[in-house]
């Protein structure tokens, strides 16, 4: 949990620093970009947890999962915002060259 959360302060706060110094019409796009980002990493987490599942049950939740689900999420979940953030801050260091 402390790494996902070291690096959620850390995306959120190269967000804003990148927001303060966008057009309108950039921060629109940004903000969209930001919105199909999450989509995806939500996906994308529930794809880790369903390979580590032994399937779904009629109601579409997964089944058989133990622990291992809960670690694939997670461990995707940092590597996603860690990434993101990474994209972000070179963003922000374009706009400064």
């Amino acid at each position: 949990g402390q790494a996902y959360e070291a690096w959620d302060r850390e995306l959120n706060k190269v967000y804003k620093f990148l927001m303060s110094e966008l057009s309108d019409n950039q921060k629109t796009r940004l903000r969209n970009e930001e919105r199909a980002w999450l989509k995806r990493k939500d996906k994308e987490m529930d794809k880790a947890a369903e390979e580590m599942a032994m399937g779904r049950d009629e109601n579409g939740e997964l089944v058989g999962c133990g622990t291992g689900c809960g670690h694939a999420e997670r461990a995707m979940n940092i590597e996603m915002t860690k990434e993101r953030t990474i994209e972000l801050a070179r963003m922000y260091d374009e706009l400064h060259k």
